[in-house]
């Protein structure tokens, strides 16, 4: 796990303890914990509820069918073989309360930024 992904965590383990009440420990071990039967439950291809209603994790084909193409550059033939993607949908009130916030012009344009 790279620094800054590791500094985020626990700064969100931190504020998710001071609101809750709960210590440190018992909100990292609840996560971990979610962590290990969420992975569990997916890879048995079922939907994954994200806590407080946000919505839905699920496995998805990213093609349905094995494709074949022609690489000119390498002068051969190769198989594109289907594979499982992650997706993510979001409950309508996540929704609302996303696109109504009046952070989203701001966090809509960074993303743009970034794009370029």
């Amino acid at each position: 796990m790279n620094k800054l992904r590791s500094i985020h965590q626990s700064q969100l383990l931190s504020e998710i303890a001071e609101d809750s009440g709960l210590t440190i420990a018992t909100v990292k071990k609840a996560f971990e914990s979610y962590e290990k039967v969420s992975k569990d439950r997916i890879m048995e291809g079922k939907k994954v509820p994200l806590p407080g209603g946000m919505g839905y994790i699920y496995l998805a084909l990213s093609r349905s069918k094995p494709q074949d193409i022609y690489l000119k550059l390498t002068d051969s033939h190769t198989t594109i073989l289907p594979k499982l993607r992650t997706f993510v949908s979001f409950s309508d009130p996540w929704k609302e309360f996303i696109n109504s916030n009046l952070k989203t012009p701001e966090i809509i344009k960074k993303l743009l930024d970034l794009k370029k």
